[in-house]
């Protein structure tokens, strides 16, 4: 191994004893540092030979954090993966095998933790799809006890002034 290479695995090594990191973040990192592009792809592909660089382990121990997923839905836990770097076969792989709570549990629980005042069903569909639940889910909590329903039609569709 020479000196410059040495070195750039020595600060990704660094950045990698902090936390798990993507092959990506990793590379840019090491660019941020004045490490030249080519360079800093052979220290990742050295790094992922030797497992220091898992894709599948950063994501599999971010989803069963539920810190990191409980008031996210899945379309915003994706987006978050692939910001980090992570391809979407990986994404796909680890939330076909990883157990995480549901989508419709997590949505329930952030609304019962977070969401407070008036529970309108456009006030709830708008908080959970800015959060990145599906479609699905957000139409499976609006059919829930959760919601409050108008008791007259007048309230259900108010007049405009």
């Amino acid at each position: 191994m020479d000196a410059i290479f040495q070195s750039a695995l020595e600060l990704a090594l660094r950045h990698l004893k902090e936390r798990d990191l993507t092959g990506q973040q990793v590379a840019q990192k090491l660019e941020r540092s004045g490490v030249e592009p080519s360079l800093a792809s052979e220290v990742v592909e050295w790094l992922r030979t030797r497992s220091f660089v898992s894709e599948e382990r950063l994501t599999e121990s971010l989803l069963t954090n539920s810190r990191w997923t409980r008031d996210k839905g899945d379309a915003l836990l994706r987006e978050k993966l692939q910001q980090k770097g992570v391809p979407d076969q990986v994404i796909d792989g680890v939330l076909a095998e990883v157990p995480f709570l549901p989508e419709v549990e997590r949505a329930t629980s952030l609304l019962q933790s977070k969401f407070r005042g008036e529970r309108s069903p456009r006030r709830v569909a708008g908080f959970l799809q800015r959060k990145g639940f599906r479609e699905e889910t957000i139409e499976q909590i609006l059919e829930s006890d959760f919601v409050e329903r108008p008791d007259s039609e007048e309230e259900q569709f108010p007049r405009e002034f």
